[in-house]
């Protein structure tokens, strides 16, 4: 996977989820799914799933099992500091560890 696709996903999720995209309309913080996400980013699963951890890690999305992503903060009121932490706890579980 490479170091800067993944960055620029997460920069371009962090810029919708600050414009308050995902609260428009009756989508309720609703975030589109994984597939449609990889779809609209050109990247793989792998790719995605590294973003989206990141964000989630960071308090920012919470995941639900059959329903997709939602957001429960905007990305600009978590600190940058829990990046590096995300990044090292995502690459543990990708790697098949369970540390976090």
């Amino acid at each position: 996977m490479s170091e800067s696709k993944y960055r620029e996903v997460l920069a371009a999720l962090s810029e919708r989820i600050d414009s308050g995209l995902y609260f428009e309309g009756d989508r309720g913080g609703r975030m589109e799914t994984v597939e449609e996400m990889q779809a609209l980013f050109g990247v793989g699963r792998t790719t995605m799933r590294f973003a989206l951890a990141i964000l989630e890690d960071r308090g920012v999305i919470r995941g639900h099992q059959g329903k997709s992503w939602f957001v429960v903060a905007r990305s600009a009121q978590r600190g940058a500091e829990a990046g590096s932490r995300g990044a090292s706890s995502v690459r543990d579980q990708t790697n098949g560890s369970t540390s976090t």
